[in-house]
């Protein structure tokens, strides 16, 4: 009987510890991808960056040559 009630105490905490709902996991730490959105969006800015100064040294190369 002792060894009953010890394990019927036992599933109720377990039971207990399991309950409620789950928070998705899309809530808790964003979309699975947004580590690589992340690092795309930050490649797209230093992309834009690299376009802007191949520019202006292509513009001072021309300068110089004339």
């Amino acid at each position: 009987m002792q060894t009953m009630m010890r394990y019927s105490i036992l599933l109720v905490l377990l039971l207990a510890g399991c309950g409620g709902e789950p928070q998705p996991l899309a809530e808790k730490h964003g979309t699975v991808w947004q580590e690589q959105i992340n690092t795309m969006d930050k490649a797209r800015a230093v992309d834009g960056l690299v376009q802007e100064s191949a520019a202006a040294q292509r513009e001072a190369i021309d300068a110089q040559a004339q």
